[in-house]
């Protein structure tokens, strides 16, 4: 048993010896260490070695990924991100602001994958009647940083000025993972567009 990582407990890798009874199989467990140091994820690996009476076939090993579940060090454990969009409709040419926050001020830079979607029978189609402000025109999924020292950052969708824009709508903007913070509280946020 060898570990890639740092995951496996005390004395849980390196020669195991099992009984395998003829036409049937054996089941080697290992206990991880649910310790609080952020490290890279890694895996665990089972090698058969030669011996007397069988033959060791291929594949003669097999690996389990192991995901670290520790914040990077400097962010409290306790640390959550939430989005809030506008309360009032806008219209054609003014901006949207969300404003993705933390639940306390970052010791180390938290990264946030946001997309954005529009919702209502106008059809309000993205790079052409709206966009995210900093991303490319066409550009409906990306990141946001939130970097050390700030507790909040704002994300603005924009929208043409243009008179083809004649619907109401939603622009609804979506915390799809966050790496550096602790959970996703509140996932979705929505803004209104008016003609």
């Amino acid at each position: 048993m060898t570990d890639s990582g740092d995951f496996a407990d005390s004395g849980q890798t390196g020669m195991r010896t099992v009984t395998v009874n003829a036409g049937s199989s054996a089941t080697i467990s290992v206990t991880t260490d649910d310790d609080s140091a952020d490290e890279t994820d890694g895996t665990i690996t089972a090698t058969v070695q030669s011996g007397a009476g069988y033959t060791v076939a291929t594949p003669s090993s097999a690996s389990v990924d192991v995901a670290d579940n520790d914040l990077p060090s400097g962010n409290s454990a306790t640390v959550t991100v939430s989005v809030a969009g506008p309360v009032e409709r806008v219209g054609p040419g003014v901006s949207l602001e969300f404003l993705i926050s933390l639940s306390e001020t970052a010791q180390q830079d938290v990264t946030v994958d946001v997309s954005v979607s529009s919702l209502g029978d106008g059809g309000l189609l993205p790079g052409i009647d709206y966009w995210v402000r900093g991303w490319a025109k066409n550009q409906t999924a990306g990141q946001v940083i939130i970097g050390e020292g700030n507790s909040k950052v704002a994300l603005f969708v924009e929208f043409d000025d243009d008179a083809w824009i004649r619907s109401a709508g939603q622009i609804l903007v979506h915390l799809t993972a966050v790496e550096g913070a602790k959970a996703i509280t509140q996932a979705w946020g929505q803004g209104g567009f008016r003609p």
